[in-house]
């Protein structure tokens, strides 16, 4: 999502409890200047007038798809401000458990392709003869790629730590 600069005008307006609690009404669903009104419990030319501020600053709009009701509905602008950054959460926890799962198969398939050769020596010796295919150069690319998409998801998860 992109990212939302808050102004100090905005700062100004969202100080109030009253807007934040419309802003969070909102973000449900959109709804009209009575329903806001009973669900916070404030008068409708309060709420009218909170209304008008936050359309100010861009965050609530008025939808008039002419209908007899004039709805109310947040902006992107006021969804990515509720809401800002879900979406890279999952993506970088999808990418831990990728990468856990492809290290664990990579250090499980090099330890028995291990001990594979020694078996194999083993029957050498004895004058039998094991014949195995050899996964060893695949169990080295899921272990290195693994631990880059592993290096990717915390420098992710850094970047993102120093962008609050």
């Amino acid at each position: 999502m992109a990212d939302v600069v808050i102004r100090r005008d905005m700062m100004k307006i969202l100080a109030s409890e009253a807007r934040i609690s419309i802003l969070k009404s909102l973000k449900k669903r959109r709804k009209t200047l009575t329903e806001l009104s009973k669900e916070l419990d404030m008068s409708v030319s309060g709420v009218k007038e909170h209304l008008d501020k936050l359309m100010a600053i861009g965050l609530v709009t008025q939808a008039d798809e002419n209908h007899k009701w004039k709805y109310y509905e947040l902006t992107k602008k006021a969804n990515s401000l509720l809401q800002p950054d879900k979406v890279n959460i999952h993506i970088i926890l999808s990418l831990v458990i990728i990468g856990i799962v492809g290290l664990v198969i990579g250090i499980t398939n090099f330890f028995t392709q291990s001990a594979g050769r020694l078996l194999k020596a083993e029957s050498a010796k004895l004058g039998g003869h094991v014949s195995r295919p050899s996964t060893y150069p695949v169990s080295i690319i899921i272990f290195f790629l693994s631990l880059i998409l592993l290096l990717y998801a915390f420098y992710l998860f850094k970047k993102d730590k120093v962008r609050k």
